[in-house]
């Protein structure tokens, strides 16, 4: 069983942890990506998605050196979508699988040019938020704080003290607290997996995938 990717050869990345499902392919430096936002069910656009991104660089799954998804916080349908996707295209060439929070993913969308501390929000419902705060030295990305689940009067204060900027997937319940930082609102996309590679946890298809669900989708 293989859980060592080979990231000198082609990555490729997918998020389904919201309602837009993405998908993107790095290959010799270059990344290529789609995102489909429409009502569309993820089990009807995402294979479609890989298989346009691997056809235009002329690639199959068995030429890929690793295979990350977003492993939550999110939807419980995308999430188990994504990872059985993932799970069985890599199974097939026993291709490494790295599992990336959903809150990394948001926050090296901010893509800074230079050292960063950016604070990532996403939307737990319940006028809650998964938070977590993380760093860009370098060129590098780290968790400077370990992910949380908040109320906004619970958000600790040396995160909004320290953070640079903050990236809000979601409702956004702390708009008060944050309103002196510079903010985007956003979602998870594929493609920022690339910048965060060394925050991926790798492990072989055969393992099972630990995903990170939204309270009540799981508790009612």
């Amino acid at each position: 069983m293989n859980h060592h990717p080979d990231l000198s050869r082609p990555l490729l990345a997918i998020d389904t942890s919201t309602p837009a499902a993405s998908a993107a392919l790095r290959c010799q430096g270059i990344i290529t990506a789609e995102c489909h936002q429409g009502h569309a069910k993820h089990t009807e656009v995402l294979l479609p998605m890989i298989d346009r991104l691997l056809q235009a660089a002329g690639l199959n799954i068995a030429d890929l050196g690793g295979i990350i998804i977003s492993a939550g916080p999110g939807a419980f349908t995308g999430l188990r979508v994504g990872a059985s996707m993932a799970a069985g295209l890599a199974a097939a060439y026993d291709t490494p699988l790295g599992c990336l929070s959903s809150l990394a993913l948001l926050a090296a969308a901010s893509a800074p040019t230079e050292d960063s501390t950016v604070l990532a929000l996403m939307d737990a419902r319940m006028r809650q938020h998964y938070a977590a705060l993380y760093e860009y030295r370098g060129g590098s990305w780290q968790l400077a704080a370990e992910e949380g689940l908040f109320f906004a009067q619970d958000l600790p204060s040396p995160w909004l003290e320290t953070a640079d900027n903050v990236m809000v997937s979601g409702d956004n319940y702390v708009a008060d607290k944050i309103a002196h930082l510079p903010q985007q609102q956003t979602v998870p996309q594929a493609r920022d997996a690339f910048s965060a590679l060394n925050l991926c946890r790798w492990q072989s298809p055969q393992q099972a995938i630990d995903l990170q669900y939204l309270r009540n989708e799981i508790t009612g």
